[in-house]
């Protein structure tokens, strides 16, 4: 029955009822089942596919918000664990990573979301923006806890003088302003054809805005 075009066209509405009702597992199965149809393939419906691939995106950062919430909620321990729990391979970044990926098609979609899908965005984006909150308080009252102290994880302002001034010969050191770590993890996959390549996560320093950022990495900023 892929060749009934209404069929595709109540699959994605199904899909993003499912979304709204939370059953995010759920749409992103019907997505990766029913995804790739006659009329998803055919080169003349570009603008569907587009769709489908914005229904993917909800229900992946609904999935991941839904995880990284019940971490956020059974974690305890110091500012340090927090910044483990959010750097790690498997961890909490990729919540950041699924809302950028969202948020960067929506935007070059040549239709606007459908009605359906226009509620479900609203709705993933609502819940990340509270997760974001959640996680912000929890993390805060960490560094209260811990005496503002992140014992063991790399300093902004000690990034020149470890990591920089040390390594001898001429050093290309970019400032890239407001890069998130999830956008950092896109980048290392990027240049794994480099000799050494790795990626770590350090504190930065308060208040968090450019002017002070970019002065804590500069030669000095560690005194």
């Amino acid at each position: 029955i892929d060749t009934f075009r209404f069929e595709e066209r109540q699959l994605l509405e199904y899909a993003a009822t499912l979304i709204v009702d939370g059953h995010h597992s759920k749409a992103l199965a019907v997505v990766s089942e029913r995804g790739h149809s006659f009329w998803l393939d055919h080169p003349g419906f570009m603008n569907r596919l587009a769709q489908w691939e914005a229904c993917r995106f909800m229900a992946e950062l609904g999935c991941l918000v839904d995880e990284v919430r019940s971490g956020v909620k059974k974690m305890s321990g110091t500012a340090s664990k927090w910044v483990e729990a959010y750097a790690a391979k498997d961890g909490w970044y990729r919540v950041d990573h699924a809302q950028r990926s969202l948020e960067a098609w929506v935007v070059k979609m040549e239709d606007e979301p459908e009605a359906g899908l226009e509620k479900a965005l609203g709705l993933v984006r609502r819940n990340h923006e509270t997760l974001l909150e959640e996680m912000a308080k929890g993390f805060t009252q960490a560094l209260l806890d811990s005496s503002w102290s992140t014992a063991g994880v790399l300093q902004q302002s000690a990034i020149y003088p470890d990591l920089v001034e040390g390594r001898g010969g001429r050093v290309a050191y970019f400032f890239v302003d407001a890069m998130r770590f999830e956008m950092a993890v896109d980048l290392v996959e990027l240049l794994q054809v480099g000799e050494e390549v790795r990626l770590q996560p350090a504190v930065g320093v308060l208040p968090s805005i450019t002017a002070m950022g970019m002065a804590a990495l500069l030669p000095g900023a560690s005194s």
